[in-house]
């Protein structure tokens, strides 16, 4: 159960930053 816990956290911070990388790239093209 900690596992599956920690690895649904690990999906997290990736989709997080996933989503943060693509809010950068779509800012840099309305520049």
């Amino acid at each position: 159960m900690k596992l599956k816990s920690h690895f649904l956290q690990w999906l997290f911070s990736i989709f997080k930053s996933k989503k943060l990388i693509y809010k950068v790239l779509f800012y840099d093209q309305n520049l």
